[in-house]
């Protein structure tokens, strides 16, 4: 959630849920309870093995192989009852003293312990779910603040290639000037191999943020060529700008949303009041690589489009509903169209979803990624943290879009700019489209 952010693919977030930042003295308990190596390991290892029992069970679950509810459970062992087997503690026990007499090197405990915590969550087999150490909780707090120390990009988890993908570069930061472009993977930062087996970007994103002045060497991936670039990036304390506009030919205004955060909202309200303002007939709304965020903030972002009524509903493994409504006081009703591709995800195909239920918009670009979960970031009171997918959301005719995307009303590839050449936006073929087809519905009014 930033530029340098965990917008993998785009998980978004209850506000309410938000972790707290934890307490200085807190986290020097925590670390004087630590004892010895083999201490943690043996903890850890403990929960590794149950990591595979609680993925198969929750698997079997959602599939509706397990047919009684949790309280009615009788035969079927809970997390609880894995961890107290004293089978698995023997063989845990076991393992732990192996690895502490004879593994070659000198191994953190602390590292074990917060990677295992990783592994408990990663038996889920979602890519959305993690656990968050003290430093990294630390990091989602920076987020949600508006601003960071960091070099200005947006990045995104590519499942298919297990590595990150920069989506967008911040026109203002440190990464344009050192030569990073979007569509760039990130292959090494300070010379080591960046490789994720799921979405969880915060360990990178920590690596690659620090201290204002501070540098930081990336190798990047580039073209289909995978030709590698090095680059040197000074970070610099940045502001989270996730809104741009400006007016393109015949009065069309144009706003591009980078992600769904805290401040976004605001700034879009700015942004198309100054378009209004300045004339504007018609809109291209831009969602464009936008991974996702937080759902309050779309869902006050929609409010200037929609009617009154359901922007999209979550629903939970119990069948527990929640709305999220606007008022429709605002409803913008000038000709509108969304451009999307396969970057955006989540959030992004939440308003996308609630613009062609309602009809009030034209979709255009390419198929959306397909995110239709939802995840909620739980303290668990010691300065750490999980985010644990909780729920599916729908669009408001009842579709949960998730693997499958959103199929735009109109399908445009987006065309590369010549090798060489820079990105332009009265060149960009897809925002070109939009403005021909708001043409003619200005004209057919």
């Amino acid at each position: 959630m930033e530029q340098e952010q965990m917008n993998t693919s785009g998980d978004f977030e209850w506000n309410a849920m938000q972790p707290q930042t934890p307490q200085n003295q807190h986290a020097a308990e925590k670390r004087h309870a630590r004892n010895s190596f083999l201490k943690g390991l043996f903890l850890g290892i403990f929960l590794s093995v149950c990591v595979a029992l609680l993925g198969i069970s929750i698997y079997y679950l959602n599939e509706g192989r397990i047919q009684q509810s949790l309280k009615e459970k009788e035969h079927a062992q809970t997390a609880e009852e894995v961890v107290a087997n004293e089978r698995i503690q023997n063989k845990m026990q076991k393992i732990a003293k192996l690895i502490d007499e004879y593994y070659y090197e000198a191994v953190d405990a602390e590292d074990v312990e917060d990677y295992l915590y990783r592994g408990l969550l990663a038996g889920t087999g979602d890519l959305y779910s993690g656990y968050y150490s003290e430093k990294e909780l630390k990091q989602v707090a920076e987020d949600a603040s508006g601003s960071y120390s960091g070099i200005g990009v947006t990045m995104q988890y590519d499942a298919e290639r297990q590595m990150v993908k920069i989506v967008k570069v911040n026109e203002k930061g440190p990464a344009k000037e050192a030569g990073v472009e979007a569509g760039d993977y990130i292959y090494k930062v300070e010379g080591e191999i960046v490789q994720l087996e799921n979405a969880d970007t915060t360990d990178l994103v920590s690596k690659i943020r620090g201290e204002e002045g501070t540098k930081v060497k990336i190798t990047l991936l580039r073209g289909e060529e995978a030709k590698e670039k090095e680059v040197e990036v000074e970070r610099r304390t940045l502001e989270v700008e996730t809104v741009t506009s400006q007016m393109l030919e015949d009065n069309i205004g144009y706003i591009q949303i980078t992600e769904f955060e805290g401040l976004t909202s605001q700034q879009f309200d700015t942004a198309l009041q100054g378009l209004e303002d300045g004339g504007a007939k018609a809109l291209v709304l831009d969602l464009r690589g936008n991974p996702g965020g937080q759902v309050d903030s779309v869902t006050q972002i929609a409010d200037a489009f929609l009617p009154e009524g359901v922007v999209t509903y979550m629903e939970d493994k119990y069948g527990n509903r929640r709305d999220y409504t606007c008022s429709g006081d605002d409803t913008w009703d000038k000709p509108l169209v969304v451009l999307m591709n396969g970057n955006s995800a989540s959030a992004s195909e939440i308003l996308a979803g609630a613009v062609r239920d309602y009809k009030v918009g034209t979709l255009m670009g390419t198929k959306s990624y397909g995110k239709g979960i939802v995840q909620q970031t739980i303290d668990l009171g010691d300065g750490t943290a999980i985010k644990l997918t909780f729920a599916k959301y729908f669009t408001p005719k009842g579709e949960n879009i998730h693997k499958k995307g959103i199929e735009p009303d109109i399908e445009v590839p987006y065309e590369e700019p010549a090798e060489g050449e820079e990105y332009k936006i009265e060149k960009d073929n897809q925002v070109l489209a939009a403005v021909e087809n708001l043409k003619k519905q200005l004209a057919a009014r």
